[in-house]
């Protein structure tokens, strides 16, 4: 079976190289729309992640913002976390709805989503956006079992991304779980800050977070 996103970005890459360059920077951000609608297309298909990319997309936009990142970098942040998860269309769905732990074999077929996504989204993506992508699981202390990093280096928007997809999947239903509370999620990565996580990214979020109880006068998922 050959899935929505596959046959659009063949077609797509097939016709960019036809216009000059500066079209094919308006085609691009015409067809960032369209990636958006096929990312919710395929996460309606399976209701443990329907929304996902969408609600990691705005936490990590909240980072990037607090962070002082670059219009370039944010735009670059915007389209890795909209588009992350995208190798998990070579994933097999029985192993990602398992409703249960994941032994060590079906951990590491999960994680070929974050070698296949680079290479479906290079048509469409800098080099910074595919570096983002690729990177988004390693550990920055780099002891990830399955870190991508070669020299330890994570790109910064890797680093957002990691925690705006952790704060999303453990406050989100999974097969093997119920959602955390989001207080339980932050004690969570305050846990693995330094570790798993860039403590500043943290640092971040978690003022944040803060910032936002004391407007509200309550924690809220919603960001």
């Amino acid at each position: 079976m050959r899935w929505p996103v596959e046959v659009a970005l063949k077609e797509y890459q097939g016709y960019l190289h036809q216009v000059p360059r500066k079209l094919a920077k308006e085609i691009r951000k015409i067809f960032s729309g369209t990636i958006d609608s096929l990312i919710v297309s395929l996460e309606d298909k399976d209701r443990y992640t329907a929304g996902h990319s969408r609600r990691v997309t705005e936490i990590a936009m909240v980072i990037g913002r607090k962070m002082g990142l670059s219009s370039d970098e944010l735009d670059d942040l915007q389209c890795a976390a909209l588009l992350h998860d995208v190798g998990k269309i070579a994933v097999d769905p029985a192993v990602e709805k398992k409703p249960g732990k994941l032994n060590a074999e079906e951990y590491r077929h999960i994680m070929i989503h974050t070698q296949v996504g680079p290479r479906i989204v290079k048509p469409i993506a800098n080099d910074n956006i595919i570096q983002i992508i690729r990177h988004h699981h390693d550990r920055y202390d780099g002891k990830g079992a399955y870190q991508n990093s070669q020299d330890g280096y994570t790109p910064i928007g890797a680093r957002i991304l990691a925690v705006a997809d952790a704060l999303d999947a453990m406050t989100s239903e999974r097969p093997y779980r119920k959602a955390l509370a989001l207080e339980q999620a932050i004690a969570e990565i305050k846990r693995g800050a330094g570790k798993q996580f860039d403590p500043v990214v943290v640092d971040v979020l978690l003022k944040y977070l803060m910032d936002k109880t004391a407007n509200t006068a309550s924690l809220s998922p919603s960001l």
